[in-house]
C-alpha cells in the first residue's frame, strides 16, 4: 500500500462513508503519520523526538492549506506566533495571544501525547494532529483530518522558528498538501501579527 500515492488517497477504500467514523479517523490518522513519515520523499527528513522538546519554543505559521469552511477574507488573516511549553504536569501546552476589543487574549490548550505514535497529539479525544520535521529541526508541517458528515475536513500548516522558509521547504509542504488531496494553488501565505507578541515563554 503506497500512501504516498494519490491514487491511493482517491480510492474508493479511503472515501468518507456513513456509518464508519470511527473507521475512517483510524486510517486518517495512520495515513496521515505515514504520510509525514515519508514526506517529503525528495529530500532528508527528520523525525520527532519521543519527549517532543523539539517542538518547545516559539513557532510562525508560515503557510496553511485546508477544506474547512473559512470565510474567504479571513483565510488571509495574518496569524500571531505562538509557543509551545512543557506545563506544570508535563503536557505538551499551546499558547498564543489572540487580539480582542479587549485587548489581548491568551488562547492556551494542553496537547496529550499518543503513547504509540510520539508525533501525534491530542488536543481532544478525537482530534489529533501530527507534526513532522522537514528539512531540519526549524521547519514542520502539523496537520489534522477528520469526517464531519460525509465530507472530510483536513488542514494542515507549515510552521517555522522563522518566517521565511527555504524554497525546498516550500517544495515539501507542496508535496504533502498535495498527497492530502488538496490543491497546492490554494496554500495561504497569512503573514504574522506581532500586536500582541507573547513576552514571555514560560
Amino acid at each position: 500500500m503506497d500512501i504516498g500515492n494519490k491514487r491511493f488517497w482517491r480510492s474508493s477504500a479511503f472515501l468518507p462513508n456513513r456509518g464508519c467514523d470511527e473507521w475512517r479517523f483510524s486510517l486518517w490518522l495512520y495515513d496521515l503519520c505515514g504520510l509525514l513519515e515519508s514526506q517529503p520523499r525528495r529530500r532528508q527528513t527528520y523525525p520527532m523526538v519521543k519527549a517532543g522538546i523539539q517542538l518547545l519554543g516559539k513557532w510562525y505559521i508560515t503557510r496553511w492549506a485546508g477544506n474547512l469552511p473559512i470565510p474567504t477574507k479571513k483565510k488571509f488573516t495574518p496569524l500571531p506566533p505562538f509557543v509551545f511549553v512543557k506545563n506544570a504536569i508535563g503536557k505538551l501546552e499551546f499558547r498564543m495571544n489572540i487580539s480582542k476589543p479587549i485587548g489581548c487574549v491568551q488562547f492556551t490548550i494542553y496537547m496529550d501525547q499518543d503513547k504509540y505514535s510520539p508525533n501525534v497529539y491530542y488536543i481532544w479525544p478525537n482530534f489529533p494532529v501530527v507534526f513532522g520535521f522537514i528539512g531540519g529541526t526549524d521547519f514542520a508541517i502539523a496537520a489534522h483530518a477528520t469526517s464531519v458528515n460525509i465530507e472530510t475536513e483536513k488542514v494542515t500548516m507549515l510552521m517555522g522558528r522563522n518566517m521565511f522558509p527555504r524554497p525546498t521547504v516550500l517544495l515539501d509542504f507542496e508535496d504533502f498538501v498535495e498527497s492530502l488531496v488538496l490543491n497546492k494553488t490554494d496554500i495561504i501565505n497569512p503573514g504574522c501579527d506581532v500586536s500582541c507578541e507573547l513576552f514571555r515563554q514560560a
